[in-house]
């Protein structure tokens, strides 16, 4: 859901954002979410925002680290 989610997003908000540079995204992603569910029982909230100059990229979990 999360990768599905980053996926539509990334398109919504940078349309003309290359293929390449969406597919490294939506790799972090999928690593992080799959880091979370290894190591720390799975993700809280996955937290996306883009604005003109920055944007966030933030998995939470229940994991001390």
């Amino acid at each position: 859901m999360g990768v599905a989610f980053t996926r539509q997003a990334l398109q919504d908000w940078f349309p003309e954002l290359p293929p390449p540079a969406e597919a490294d995204v939506v790799m972090v992603v999928a690593e992080l979410l799959a880091n979370a569910t290894c190591h720390a029982g799975g993700p809280l909230a996955l937290d996306l925002g883009a604005a003109a100059d920055d944007s966030v990229l933030r998995i939470m979990d229940a994991g001390s680290g």
